[in-house]
């Protein structure tokens, strides 16, 4: 699991890395219509309590089911909840000219509070990667893309299936969910 730790946090220091300058699957200038995921998308998972995150270096906070642990790297803007959850933190829209996604869809959603962009797709098969799919939440605030991508890991896929014919656990999808509707920016 850590190889697949590793792969995943160079593809997303890759996509910092990208040209941000080719055009998006959609006009990011355009106002957007902002709709609510369901409620039921949100609920707590019953696994137990959340405890709080508090990262003062971006000002943001969010709640995490206690029985996940963070591997915080935030020095550079990178952290890992669980085996399969993702958050980076981006100068630049990580929608827009990313070599190493493969959108397939995006919509705006609201997450709690906070205007969001639900992208769904799966990563392309760069520098020997093994492509697998992914749902990610970005959140625009201060000047900065908070990205929450969810994805396929090893386990989520049977023997000799194909990775992107998996889709992202719907366990996985909850906690993403819950996760970005607890976030809150403290700047």
């Amino acid at each position: 699991m850590t190889v697949l730790k590793r792969i995943i946090y160079l593809l997303l220091l890759l996509c910092a890395a990208c040209n941000l300058n080719s055009p998006s699957i959609a006009d990011p200038t355009a106002a957007p219509a902002f709709a609510p995921l369901p409620t039921d998308a949100i609920t707590p998972t019953g696994e137990g309590e959340l405890t709080t995150y508090n990262n003062a270096a971006y000002g943001f906070m969010l709640e995490y089911p206690s029985h996940l642990q963070i591997d915080d790297k935030s020095v550079i803007g990178y952290m890992v909840v669980g085996e399969s959850i993702n958050i980076t933190v981006y100068a630049e829209n990580p929608e827009i000219g990313n070599e190493l996604l493969m959108v397939e869809s995006a919509e705006d959603v609201m997450m709690g509070v906070n205007k969001a962009r639900l992208l769904k797709g799966r990563f392309t098969p760069q520098h020997g990667i093994t492509p697998f799919r992914f749902q990610a939440i970005v959140i625009q605030n201060d000047g900065r893309y908070f990205t929450f991508v969810g994805h396929v890991v090893n386990q989520d896929v049977e023997e000799g299936a194909d990775y992107l014919q998996t889709e992202v656990p719907a366990a996985t999808v909850e906690v993403l969910e819950q996760i970005t509707a607890s976030l809150r920016f403290t700047n």
